[in-house]
C-alpha cells in the first residue's frame, strides 16, 4: 500500500516533467516564430519547475511534521514516565516497604513473584482511589499515543495492558478481595511497569523527572 501512494503521488510529477520536455522539443524544433518559441519554453520551465517545487515543499512539510510529531512524544513520554514513577511509589505503599527506596530496591520490587506479593499485599480506600485514578490517566495515555502515533506498538501495547491489570487489581479489591487474585494482579502490574522501564533509558528519565524515589512522595499513605 505504501509503494502504491508513492506511485500515485509520483504520477503528476512525472506527467508535468514529460509535458514540459514535450513542448520544449516541439517548441525547438518546429515553432520558428521567436515570440511564440519563448512562450512555450516559459511554458516548458514552467511544467519543469513544478515538480520541483512541491517536492520542495512536502520535504519542509515532512521535516516540521516529524519535528512536531517528535515533540508530541518527547512531552508525552515525559507524561508518562511521571505517571510510572508515581506508580511506582504507590505500589511500594501497597506492599508496605519502608526504608531508603533507590532505584535498585524498586528492581527488586519489580520482580517480586504473586506469592512474595501476597504476603504484604494490603490496599488501603486511599490507596484504591489512587490506584484508581492512575488507571484512567494509563487508560487516557494509551487512547492519546494509539491515536497521534506517537510511540511504537510495543510500548502502546504494555500500557494498555497495564491499564486492564489495573482494572482488575481494582475490580477484584473493591468487590471480592480475594488475596491470591489480586496478588496475581498486583504482579502483572509490576511486570508491566518493568517492561515499560525496559524500553526507556532509566537514568536519564530520572534526572528528566527530577523524582527523589528517596523521599517517598506521590503515594498516599496507609489510612
Amino acid at each position: 500500500m505504501k509503494l502504491r501512494n508513492v506511485l500515485l503521488k509520483t504520477v503528476p510529477y512525472l506527467l508535468s516533467v514529460a509535458g514540459g520536455v514535450v513542448l520544449y522539443l516541439v517548441g525547438a524544433d518546429n515553432i520558428h516564430d521567436a515570440n511564440l518559441n519563448d512562450l512555450i519554453n516559459n511554458i516548458a520551465a514552467s511544467l519543469l519547475a513544478i515538480p520541483l517545487v512541491f517536492l520542495l515543499y512536502d520535504y519542509s512539510n515532512y521535516r516540521i511534521s516529524r519535528q512536531v510529531n517528535k515533540t508530541l512524544a518527547d512531552g508525552l513520554n515525559f507524561k508518562i514516565n511521571s505517571q510510572m514513577l508515581e506508580m511506582l511509589i504507590l505500589m511500594r505503599s501497597i506492599l508496605g516497604h519502608r526504608g531508603k527506596f533507590t532505584w535498585g530496591a524498586a528492581e527488586k520490587m519489580l520482580e517480586m513473584t504473586s506469592h512474595s506479593i501476597g504476603r504484604h499485599l494490603k490496599i488501603t480506600p486511599t490507596q484504591l482511589n489512587t490506584l484508581r485514578s492512575y488507571r484512567d490517566k494509563i487508560d487516557e495515555f494509551a487512547y492519546r499515543t494509539d491515536k497521534n502515533n506517537v510511540l511504537n506498538h510495543e510500548q502502546l501495547q504494555t500500557l494498555a495492558l497495564l491499564a486492564r491489570e489495573m482494572t482488575h487489581l481494582v475490580n477484584e479489591r473493591q468487590f471480592r478481595a480475594v488475596p491470591a487474585a489480586m496478588a496475581k494482579y498486583a504482579a502483572g502490574i509490576l511486570s508491566l511497569m518493568a517492561d515499560w522501564f525496559d524500553s526507556q533509558d532509566v537514568n536519564t528519565m530520572l534526572q528528566q523527572q527530577n523524582f527523589k524515589l528517596a523521599l517517598g512522595m506521590g503515594a498516599p499513605s496507609a489510612e
